[in-house]
């Protein structure tokens, strides 16, 4: 497995626990990322969309507004590069088909174990790229991680990829 910072940028994180935070901000920080932490969702797309992160960790149990609205803005928006959205959870990503897996169910999206009425999760402007199970399990986080940098890497231009492999020497 490439280490993760073997592509330089920032990640976003929007998570209002602190315990949670910390720990990701460590994990993130000692693999060389710059992290960004946000508690207040009313400021974070503003900064998602002005920073373009690698990366977007956003808490889908935030106080304030919508996390599900906030990662369809940010499919929405007009970006060079979309960042990719990993969500956390209280949720287990096997009942609720929140896997990453091509063969998941609508009825078992996390909005129908929730009660609600049309699963949003099965429209694609309001899912997330990956979905990370609390309590957070640091080897799992970090392998999710990576999957998505290695997207996020396929998904550079290669004048910008070697630019970033330079930067990395």
């Amino acid at each position: 497995m490439l280490p993760l910072g073997h592509l330089q940028g920032t990640i976003i994180l929007l998570e209002d626990d602190d315990q949670s935070a910390a720990l990701i901000c460590e994990l993130l920080t000692a693999s060389g990322f710059k992290v960004i932490w946000l508690v207040e969702s009313s400021t974070a797309l503003e900064r998602i969309l002005e920073l373009e992160p690698l990366v977007a960790i956003i808490d889908l149990d935030i106080q304030g507004s919508s996390s599900e609205e906030i990662i369809a803005h940010i499919h929405r928006a007009n970006l060079k590069r979309r960042p990719r959205i990993m969500a956390l959870t209280a949720h287990t990503a096997e009942a609720d088909g929140l896997g990453n897996s091509p063969g998941n169910s609508p009825g078992n999206s996390l909005e129908n174990s929730l009660g609600g009425g049309m699963p949003r999760s099965d429209q694609p402007e309001y899912r997330a790229d990956t979905y990370v199970q609390r309590p957070l399990n640091p080897e799992r986080f970090v392998a999710q991680l990576h999957n998505l940098l290695v997207q996020v890497q396929a998904a550079m231009p290669s004048l910008e990829r070697s630019a970033q492999s330079f930067q990395s020497s």
